[in-house]
């Protein structure tokens, strides 16, 4: 199947109501499709045959969200550059799936404040925020406290406050 039959596809199953003309309806498209789980089969061959590599990263990225860690690297295989390693693309790639790591880690290890320490300058300013946002750990908050950057060591700061302040009597 052409890639515009597999667009056409998409854009059928989706309920799409415009014509397909540049990669501005591709990206409107594949963000509807993306939404839909019964649908990604479809969308990873048509991103992967997008001739617009940096709109098709951005949708693959967009993804990292809502698939489990597992699945993220078979995403970022369907763009990444394989005439150059050193691309930009594979770059981005790179960093996009170490942060969403490092948020797992987080996210699902309590403990996990040295595995943060060891990386935290991987990771970009709106994932450390990310990261303030999803952590009670006080290790991990005391971390970014420090060595954020200068608006999530605010944050942190903030955080690490409101989780030391003493609950209520008589709240659970």
């Amino acid at each position: 199947m052409s890639h515009e039959e597999a667009l056409t596809k998409l854009a059928n199953e989706v309920g799409f109501p415009g014509p397909l003309v540049d990669e501005h309806d591709r990206y409107s498209l594949y963000l509807a499709a993306r939404d839909q789980i019964e649908l990604w089969p479809d969308l990873r061959g048509c991103l992967r045959d997008d001739p617009n590599p940096t709109m098709a990263t951005s949708v693959v990225v967009s993804v990292f969200d809502r698939v489990p860690a597992e699945e993220r690297r078979a995403w970022a295989e369907l763009v990444r550059d394989t005439e150059s390693a050193e691309s930009s693309t594979n770059h981005f790639l790179d960093r996009r799936l170490i942060e969403h790591d490092i948020l797992d880690l987080v996210t699902n290890d309590p403990d996990a404040s040295e595995g943060v320490a060891e990386r935290i300058d991987e990771v970009g300013h709106t994932f450390q925020r990310r990261i303030v946002a999803k952590t009670r750990s006080p290790e991990v908050l005391a971390i970014l406290a420090e060595r954020g950057s200068r608006p999530t060591r605010h944050a942190a700061r903030e955080r690490l406050r409101i989780l030391k302040r003493p609950s209520p009597e008589g709240t659970a």
